[in-house]
């Protein structure tokens, strides 16, 4: 299953576009995102009817007889084996002109270079709020006196809120420069966190699920964008997945963490302003690397 996430995709995409590459990245996603709108009703349906073993039968028949030929009939790797360059420029006409020049530093190079490091430590800390509370959250509502209900709903609007965070991403792309809106993204996430941490009452809650959803809808965009207009495309499925090794090892370890630490200290509060902490931490590595982009 992790084979078949965002990464290779992401990796083809850098390959196949440059100019274009942040609308091509967002509209993925966003066809990405709609994939629980359609397949959660529908995985029900086919449990309530055949089961659940022979739905999942009938899900991987309805995955094999679409994806495999699309992919083997009309995807490449590279623009160059069907003679074109990237963003769907003839090779032959060698039109160029105004397209930005990528970078081609080997692996290796790029990671001697604090800044890689500095954009891999912002995304793992970021990845690791993310985690611990999409588990937790509901969890920590409850506690606080929510009920169960709006708690459930509140969870279920984090992720619904990445849609339009994806769909802002391109505009503000255009509106600011690459090093604000970097910025603006990861302090959304400390931002939402504080605002739970203090909340009083169901607005406040509100106010996080919007600004949290959204800010982790931009953060997949942003990290796949970030890597490409850094380091081009030539080595960026190499360091992509030397990101996400990182970032997803703080996926796995978030939750429990996040567990541990609610048992040791009797309650979420303490764990809630510990996380608001790290998201906002993670505003420093993010600034090297963003500085990197002003000076670019």
């Amino acid at each position: 299953m992790a084979a078949v996430l965002y990464e290779p995709a992401f990796a083809t995409l850098a390959r196949w576009f440059i100019r274009y590459r942040r609308r091509a990245l967002t509209l993925l996603t966003l066809f990405g995102g709609l994939a629980s709108v359609i397949f959660t009703p529908l995985t029900h349906w086919l449990i309530e009817r055949y089961g659940w073993r022979d739905g999942v039968a009938i899900l991987a028949l309805i995955l094999g007889v679409v994806t495999v030929p699309l992919h083997g009939l009309i995807l490449r790797s590279d623009p160059r084996e069907i003679g074109a360059l990237p963003d769907g420029i003839d090779a032959t006409t060698g039109a160029q002109a105004g397209r930005p020049v990528e970078e081609n530093r080997t692996v290796t190079e790029v990671l001697r270079e604090l800044p890689f490091w500095a954009l891999t430590g912002a995304l793992t800390l970021n990845a690791f709020c993310a985690a611990a509370i999409s588990v937790h959250l509901i969890p920590y509502l409850i506690s606080s006196g929510y009920e169960a209900g709006f708690a459930a709903a509140v969870a279920g609007l984090v992720g619904a809120m990445q849609l339009p965070g994806r769909l802002l991403f391109a505009p503000l792309g255009r509106g600011l420069e690459q090093r604000r809106l970097a910025m603006a993204v990861f302090a959304g996430q400390g931002g939402a966190l504080l605002i739970l941490s203090a909340a009083s009452g169901p607005a406040a809650v509100i106010a996080f699920v919007i600004i949290f959803g959204m800010s982790n809808g931009m953060t997949t965009l942003l990290r796949a964008a970030l890597v490409a207009e850094l380091y081009g495309a030539a080595r960026y499925g190499s360091l992509s997945g030397v990101i996400s090794l990182f970032s997803t090892s703080a996926r796995a370890l978030a939750p429990i963490a996040a567990g541990l630490l609610y048992t040791l200290w009797g309650g979420y509060r303490p764990v809630l302003w510990l996380l608001c902490l790290i998201a906002l931490a993670a505003l420093l590595p993010a600034g090297l690397v963003t500085r990197r982009l002003q000076l670019s």
